[in-house]
């Protein structure tokens, strides 16, 4: 099959898909409001919340601007269009490509943390989201914690699950934050090393 066919079908699978999507996270979301067990959106600390899709006829948008939320990270390609123009204006609005059941590539995961680090700074409020917000929501907020509180993998999930029972990173999703971390630690000690090696070249100059 050429790539020519290929694209052509999914962009004929695509508006589909999503469509299955929008209707399938509405009855999820009924059944939640109606259960009452689950949050769709929790707060994780003073700057981060992680959640589902935002849909815009459960008033979700309005929800989150009165919550004081002022950033979006959105890595759920098949979900259906909300209106994040406010944020995007803000330059507040961050696309992940991340498909549904996959793990964030260490580099998206670099570019989630950096891109947080810079708005909490400054006082933000960021949503992370996915579709339900289980897995790949969660697996940027681990990153976050283990880049700021030098947390483990194992860590930041027992902590996001006190504020958000639901999350449930798959294996290989855990397998991916587990090797982050371990890049992250490696790369603290190389500057480390560095740093010592700086101290006692400008030591013997004096």
């Amino acid at each position: 099959m050429s790539m020519r066919i290929l694209y052509a079908l999914l962009f004929l699978i695509l508006p589909v898909y999503k469509a299955l999507t929008f209707v399938a996270l509405s009855v999820l979301r009924f059944f939640r409001r109606w259960r009452g067990k689950y949050h769709w959106f929790d707060r994780i600390d003073d700057h981060v919340w992680v959640g589902g899709a935002p849909l815009e006829y459960f008033g979700d948008l309005p929800y989150l601007q009165r919550q004081g939320i002022t950033a979006i990270i959105h890595s759920a390609p098949e979900i259906p269009r909300y209106d994040w123009r406010a944020y995007k204006k803000e330059n507040n609005f961050l696309f992940l490509r991340i498909m549904d059941r996959t793990s964030p590539t260490i580099a998206q995961l670099h570019t989630a943390v950096t891109w947080m680090n810079e708005r909490i700074k400054r006082g933000e409020k960021v949503l992370i989201h996915c579709a339900l917000g289980k897995g790949r929501s969660v697996c940027i907020a681990m990153a976050w914690y283990v880049y700021s509180r030098k947390m483990s993998a194992d860590a930041a999930l027992q902590y996001i699950q006190k504020h958000r029972p639901q999350a449930q990173p798959n294996h290989w999703q855990m397998r991916r934050m587990a090797d982050f971390a371990e890049q992250l630690k490696s790369l603290s000690t190389i500057s480390l090393s560095s740093r010592k090696i700086e101290i006692s070249s400008e030591r013997n100059e004096d």
